[in-house]
């Protein structure tokens, strides 16, 4: 899923997987960011805001905790992608306002037919937690980035990502032989 994330961004829809596998924002985050909260030349995202739904509407909010509210680099790999055309809000429908629950539904739909991505936003935003391990992110750090109000969160996601890596390590123990 993760190569065709990266290989589909020019699909419609493309640049919301995309911008999650690179900056771990949660949906709700994503869906209220505007071309305001990007600041190109300093290489940030402030994110300060978030959409919920509540049936089919959504609704603007502030983040749950003040660790919600933050600023996140913008990666290398992320970077040539945000070329902001307009003012406003990235992702937004034909009307030019909020994402409703039912055309996100359709915009993901419709993107993972086009791309052949079966992983969901939030699996995406695990794929981030991932990338931050592998990098050797302390854990103090990846909760700031992932908005985690308790370090808690961040270490039962490193905690799972240790727990797959052992997982596929086993079939390599398993055979393992002193000599």
């Amino acid at each position: 899923d993760i190569k065709a994330v990266k290989t589909n961004i020019e699909a419609p829809f493309g640049l919301f997987p995309y911008m999650i596998l690179y900056t771990g924002l949660r949906k709700g985050e994503l869906l209220a960011l505007t071309w305001e909260d990007i600041n190109l030349k300093q290489r940030t995202i402030t994110v300060n805001k978030s959409i919920y739904h509540r049936y089919n509407v959504p609704y603007l909010k502030e983040p749950k905790t003040v660790k919600g509210i933050r600023t996140i680099p913008i990666p290398d790999k992320l970077l040539p992608h945000l070329k902001p055309k307009k003012k406003g809000l990235i992702f937004r429908n034909d009307h030019g306002t909020y994402i409703t629950a039912k055309e996100y539904q359709t915009l993901w739909r419709n993107y993972q037919k086009a791309s052949g991505v079966t992983c969901t936003a939030h699996q995406l935003r695990h794929c981030y937690a991932t990338m931050l391990y592998e990098n050797n992110v302390k854990e103090k750090t990846a909760q700031a980035l992932l908005g985690h109000a308790q370090l808690s969160t961040t270490m039962d996601i490193y905690t799972d990502i240790i727990a797959s890596y052992i997982k596929e390590a086993s079939e390599e123990l398993y055979k393992m032989d002193i000599k």
